[in-house]
């Protein structure tokens, strides 16, 4: 069975929190930074590839079904899908207070 990929578009907000952990995590450990790097490039194959296959968000006060995909146990992947395409949203500490996703609501 082949699978046709999902187009992928990546927001600012993604690029800057991946940012922060990267560097967060790279002054603790340069492995477990590599390693973060590399799994979110397999995450983000994987929302592209099977989107429907990941949890759904409880966002409230919105009709989009926002989606999620674990990284490294602790971080989650925000995004969903548009007319064939996924917007990636953001990537956030699971313990993050949860009104850090109150922006979505006005998507």
């Amino acid at each position: 069975m082949e699978v046709n990929p999902y187009p992928v578009e990546v927001t600012e907000r993604f690029r800057d929190h991946f940012k922060e952990i990267y560097e967060f995590l790279k002054g603790n450990s340069y492995q477990s930074s590599q390693k973060f790097q590399k799994d979110i490039v397999d995450v983000v194959q994987d929302i592209c590839e099977r989107p429907t296959f990941h949890s759904v968000a409880r966002i409230s006060q919105t009709k989009k079904i926002f989606r999620y995909a674990r990284i490294m146990k602790s971080y989650k992947v925000y995004f969903y899908v548009e007319t064939e395409r996924i917007i990636i949203l953001d990537i956030l500490h699971e313990r993050r207070n949860p009104s850090s996703t109150d922006y979505m609501e006005d998507l």
